[in-house]
């Protein structure tokens, strides 16, 4: 019996690929002078633990 689905690791890959897309959106807001310290805790926080979850079950 499988235990992780095909489709949570696919979930866990958009997640990480969106935390990167807005990682950029937030640079760009810095640039432009506007604090996004906190948004970006928040979402390196949220990344790091996609990409544990998805090392955790498939080993990558």
């Amino acid at each position: 019996m499988e235990i992780v689905k095909p489709e949570m690791k696919a979930k866990l890959d958009e997640s990480i690929e969106m935390a990167a897309e807005l990682k950029m959106m937030l640079s760009q807001a810095r640039e432009a002078g506007i604090d996004v310290s906190q948004i970006e805790e928040r979402l390196d926080n949220s990344a790091v633990r996609a990409l544990r979850m998805r090392r955790a079950f498939f080993g990558e």
